[in-house]
């Protein structure tokens, strides 16, 4: 199964797909949920001395994933909120490799607006990183929406599933691997739904994941389902066209 390697048009869920996913509503876990760093992100992130390198990111009630495709790296972790206060732990990943730092960061939150956190990094680098809202987070979602037949290719693998009304899919990809699961509502004036994963005959990627989905638009409105998740040691991510 093609999982970090084969996902580096994963940023489609930013730009008209990826970024991150989530949105506005809900607080993350913090003493003080007054302001909620929830939502789909897009900008940019600066590591001195290094470069300055897109980025988009999820954040929904304490966890983080983010992607920078420039910067050939993934991130998973979490978050708490302070009033307006963001303060966070996360592991960086390389898109062809494993995880190769843990950073920690801190900053302030506009919500549905603005993110402007600095991070340091195991390794020693410093840096700041700026992103702003995406209102796509603010499209109601249904399991209607996201039902159906789902397909993604990249050379000659490709990996296909069908979604049902209730949630459910089942897939298997041109490996052989098997892949089974649940997607939720999470809250349904909002575009991001919970999303379970289990992973069969594939070897060392056996097991279960957790994280996030969302419906994203390349040529049309809902024909990209982004699918991210993880667990303590692989991260997953797909966007998938409709079939």
């Amino acid at each position: 199964m093609k999982l970090v390697k084969n996902v580096l048009s994963v940023v489609a869920l930013v730009a008209a797909a990826l970024g991150l996913v989530a949105c506005g509503g809900g607080g993350g876990g913090g003493s003080d949920t007054s302001v909620s760093a929830n939502g789909l992100w897009e900008g940019t992130f600066t590591e001195t001395g290094v470069g300055t390198y897109a980025v988009s990111g999820l954040l929904y009630n304490g966890r983080i994933i983010a992607i920078s495709e420039s910067a050939g790296a993934i991130y998973d972790g979490s978050y708490t909120m302070n009033g307006g206060s963001i303060s966070g732990n996360v592991k960086a990943y390389q898109i062809n490799g494993g995880q190769y730092a843990t950073a920690t960061l801190s900053g302030s939150v506009t919500e549905q607006s603005t993110i402007s956190v600095t991070f340091s990094t195991s390794y020693g680098s410093t840096g700041s990183m700026s992103l702003s809202f995406n209102s796509i987070y603010n499209r109601p979602s249904s399991l209607s929406s996201v039902a159906g037949s789902w397909g993604y290719t990249s050379g000659t693998y490709n990996l296909t599933l069908t979604a049902q009304n209730d949630g459910s899919f089942f897939g298997q990809d041109s490996d052989g691997c098997v892949i089974s699961g649940n997607i939720g509502i999470l809250d349904a004036s909002h575009n991001l739904y919970s999303t379970n994963v289990s992973v069969a005959s594939c070897g060392v990627l056996n097991g279960t994941y957790t994280g996030f989905s969302g419906l994203l638009d390349n040529v049309s409105a809902n024909d990209t389902l982004q699918v991210a998740v993880s667990n303590n040691n692989y991260i997953l991510l797909y966007p998938f066209t409709r079939q």
